[in-house]
């Protein structure tokens, strides 16, 4: 998943048209058409490209940072723009969940943008910081509390869709993965986890609520 964008981080130009460009070229090749396979792959093409769009879509009108030390725009947005990255890029749909030090760092992101925002928020995420990713080996034999874990990640992406685009269906994907990790914490017997996840999940249905994302304006 997010090959294109991997791609296009290759060199160093996420931008619309070099999407756009690749994408021509790619479904040239991959168009049962011209290339005489099935059409699987081209199909697969289409959905990375559309998921591809969104993703510069949603970075594009979100305030980025000067350097690591000052963060401009409104600091929700820099929030969730960061933990939309961390969500997507390094635990993509497909399950692939490797937890290391760069995924470390990346969340880091997360935490400097948090600074500048409620000082509760901050807290929670340090402690998510601490406890779920750097301890991620422990929490990842765990069963319930891994699939907790990966229902809140995959929340996230669907809540940056909702927010920008308020298109009902990703505001339903989105609470549909936010219930999922209630339902399985409240069934967990290891409430070192479980309560943190379940802070997170309330956080993020809180976010749902307030609907308006700074850098787009109030949505209809």
């Amino acid at each position: 998943m997010h090959r294109l964008i991997s791609f296009l981080e290759a060199e160093n130009n996420l931008s619309v048209k070099r999407l756009k460009q690749l994408y021509y070229t790619l479904s040239k090749i991959s168009h049962p058409d011209s290339s005489g396979k099935n059409c699987r792959e081209f199909i697969l093409l289409n959905k990375e490209y559309e998921d591809a769009l969104k993703i510069l879509s949603i970075e594009k009108r979100i305030p980025s940072h000067k350097n690591e030390n000052q963060y401009v725009g409104d600091p929700r947005s820099l929030v969730l723009k960061y933990l939309y990255q961390y969500s997507t890029r390094f635990h993509p749909p497909k399950n692939e969940y490797n937890e290391n030090r760069f995924s470390e760092r990346t969340f880091e992101n997360v935490l400097k943008a948090a600074k500048n925002y409620y000082i509760e928020t901050y807290e929670l995420f340090k402690q998510y910081l601490e406890k779920i990713i750097k301890k991620f080996s422990t929490l990842s034999h765990n069963p319930i509390s891994l699939e907790a874990h990966k229902s809140l990640l995959n929340s996230i992406p669907y809540l940056l869709y909702y927010l920008t685009y308020s298109m009902p269906h990703y505001k339903a994907i989105c609470l549909s993965h936010l219930n999922n990790v209630d339902a399985v914490c409240n069934r967990s017997n290891t409430r070192e986890f479980s309560d943190l996840l379940l802070r997170f999940s309330k956080w993020l249905h809180a976010q749902i609520e307030i609907r308006v994302y700074a850098p787009l304006g109030p949505m209809p």
